[in-house]
């Protein structure tokens, strides 16, 4: 494989064969995206950066719900939490 190319870039039936994550990827996604953002948001409202822990966790929230992020969905105001 060549440097700076993923294995789908170079044959797109290195990945067309595995539609979703395997188990694995999915408990790494939980320990280190999902059950790290309260504490994360506690250090976020110390530093100023509340928002965009919050902001990360209706993105992952969405993004499991298979909804769209759109620039509407994110602008200041687009939803009830900011």
């Amino acid at each position: 494989m060549q440097r700076g190319h993923v294995a789908h870039e170079l044959d797109p039936e290195a990945c067309a064969s595995r539609a979703h994550a395997r188990p694995i990827q999915w408990l790494r996604f939980v320990l280190f995206d999902v059950l790290t953002l309260p504490f994360l948001w506690i250090a976020g409202i110390f530093q100023g950066r509340g928002k965009s822990v919050v902001a990360k966790g209706v993105g992952i929230f969405d993004g499991l719900r298979k909804k769209r992020v759109t620039a509407e969905s994110i602008r200041a105001g687009g939803s009830w939490l900011w």
